[in-house]
């Protein structure tokens, strides 16, 4: 799951490698950028990313526990990354 949320940060904003502490602002993610990782993520977790709370921490850290807690825990994100 934190690879796969990594792997499209780097991919988005063609740079590598992407911590999970790495700040997608930071690293030269914008407006546009963050709508497409937005959209990709809820597409492929079958989620709803709030903009707000990604804005607000946008690492993959803090994406993956996003993501986790609607999966209802990281064994449900895990296996929805398989």
């Amino acid at each position: 799951g934190m690879q796969y949320i990594t792997g499209l940060m780097e991919l988005l904003l063609e740079i590598s490698p992407v911590g999970v502490d790495d700040d997608f602002f930071e690293l030269g993610g914008h407006s546009l950028l963050v709508t497409q990782l937005t959209s990709r993520l809820e597409r492929d977790f079958n989620v709803h990313i709030d903009l707000l709370t990604l804005m607000e921490n946008p690492n993959p850290r803090n994406i993956y526990a996003h993501i986790a807690a609607q999966l209802g825990g990281e064994d449900n994100l895990e296996i929805a990354c398989q």
